[in-house]
């Protein structure tokens, strides 16, 4: 039986951490080799690396609505790649992201 594909998505955010340097963890997990390793023990799904998700736009100054835009943006991937069944693997940066990710598999989960 196969199971279902995973879309990894980069989002390096440090908008909502303590510590300087979490928007370096999708560099990181790559580097250490997440997509091999996923794609090796998972042999029964289709494992690919979208890339990163990043807002279009520059910084606004206001921590505050640079998390609502990364956040809006991570809702509208996960969204996305959930209403084509693809299980999104959401990988970061801080855990701001996860309103974003919550988000956007929720919405897949209701239109469904």
């Amino acid at each position: 039986m196969r199971g279902k594909d995973i879309g990894i998505l980069g989002v390096p955010i440090g908008i909502g951490g303590g510590k300087p340097g979490t928007a370096h963890g999708p560099r990181h997990a790559r580097a250490a080799g997440l997509v091999e390793v996923l794609g090796e023990r998972l042999d029964h799904a289709t494992v690919t690396d979208l890339g990163d998700v990043v807002p279009a736009e520059q910084a606004s100054g206001s921590r505050l609505r640079d998390a609502a835009d990364w956040c809006r943006l991570v809702r509208d991937e996960t969204e996305r790649l959930a209403s084509e069944g693809i299980l999104p693997l959401v990988i970061g940066g801080d855990h701001s992201l996860a309103t974003g990710s919550i988000a956007g598999v929720a919405r897949a989960r209701r239109r469904a």
